[in-house]
């Protein structure tokens, strides 16, 4: 079965600039709505780790969001999918927590997992030169 690949990137409401929260969300219908999620979550000043949310509803969010197709995959590679979400480290503590833009963030590990899935051949190399288009605030 096929299915869905999309980046999703939540922008903060707040006054500041701040840097967008990026997921990869996998659905079984094109921009569907419920899906599996994986994600890096933390803070600048704790650092970050993979979390997965393997039943989320994007419609029940009250978030603000771009979502971005990327491309499509073979149902077969779920479980792998999963070993490298969980395998792939996250950001270290930011050098400057109180700029939201220094350090690496969910951003750079949501690009290390879809590297690591073209690597793999699950992905389409295309997907890299569309999520880099993707926002990043």
């Amino acid at each position: 079965m096929v299915l869905y690949v999309s980046l999703v990137a939540y922008h903060d409401q707040g006054r500041r600039r701040a840097p967008a929260h990026w997921a990869i969300m996998i659905t079984t219908i094109e921009q569907g709505n419920v899906g599996k999620v994986y994600h890096a979550i933390g803070s600048p000043f704790h650092g970050y780790h993979p979390d997965i949310k393997p039943t989320y509803d994007i419609s029940k969010t009250k978030r603000r969001f771009t979502r971005t197709t990327l491309g499509t995959m073979d149902d077969a590679w779920l479980d792998q999918v999963e070993q490298v979400a969980r395998s792939i480290r996250g950001a270290d503590k930011s050098p400057s927590p109180l700029d939201p833009f220094a350090g690496d963030n969910c951003q750079n590990w949501a690009m290390d997992f879809l590297n690591e899935l073209v690597n793999m051949e699950v992905l389409d190399a295309a997907v890299l030169s569309i999520a880099e288009t993707c926002p990043k605030e």
